[in-house]
C-alpha cells in the first residue's frame, strides 16, 4: 500500500509508556546515532487500510551523520518527496 514512499524513523510505542528521554535513547540506539531533542511537533492522526494510528513527532538533531539504510534530506527539501499522508502532515507542520 505504501511502497515507494519516504517515512521518518519511528518507534512503535504507546505514548505514555516511555518518557521522552527513553524514546530518544531507544531511537538513538536503533539508528546508531547520538541524538538530541530540538522540539515537539503537533500530534498527527494517520489512517491506512484498516489501521488508525496516532503519530507523536519530535524534531531531533544528530551530532554526526552516518550512512546507513536511510537517506539524509535537508529540512527545506522534504516537501519535494513522497510521504504517506500522516508523515506529509508532519513535513507541513
Amino acid at each position: 500500500v505504501m511502497s515507494d514512499l519516504y517515512e521518518f524513523p519511528y518507534l512503535d510505542l504507546v505514548e505514555s509508556s516511555f518518557s521522552e528521554k527513553e524514546q530518544i535513547s531507544c531511537l538513538s540506539k536503533s539508528l546508531g546515532l547520538p541524538l538530541s531533542f530540538c522540539k515537539r511537533l503537533p500530534k498527527q492522526e494517520h489512517g491506512f487500510t484498516r489501521f488508525h494510528v496516532h503519530l507523536y513527532p519530535i524534531l531531533l538533531s544528530a551530532s554526526e551523520l552516518q550512512t546507513g539504510p536511510f537517506e539524509w534530506i535537508p529540512l527545506q527539501h522534504l516537501h519535494q518527496y513522497p510521504f504517506s499522508s500522516g508523515h506529509k502532515r508532519i513535513v507541513l507542520s
